[in-house]
């Protein structure tokens, strides 16, 4: 957990063929390691090279550190929110 009611659980080793991302807003807030957590980013990286992977870490950093982002995804629980938050973040860089 990062703190900003976000967690990024991952797996130890690569267990899958491809990258990929699920992400889900909880009905209710729960208690991660050591915050408080509504918004989760599954996340599993494959063992082959990926060029985008750098700017998906770029990303993600600075939407988790826009709280009012993060709480508007969280309260509208919409895809289309994310992607908008996402994108937004994506013209700035």
């Amino acid at each position: 957990d990062f703190g900003n009611h976000i967690a990024m659980p991952h797996p130890y080793q690569v267990i899958t063929q491809e990258t990929f991302v699920y992400v889900a807003v909880l009905e209710k807030e729960i208690m991660w390691t050591c915050h408080p957590v509504s918004l989760v980013f599954l996340v599993a990286i494959s063992d082959k090279e990926d060029k985008n992977l750098t700017r998906f870490y770029e990303v993600t950093t600075t939407l988790f550190l826009q709280e009012e982002m993060v709480e508007s995804i969280i309260r509208e629980k919409e895809f289309g929110v994310l992607m908008q938050m996402l994108r937004q973040i994506c013209y700035l860089k």
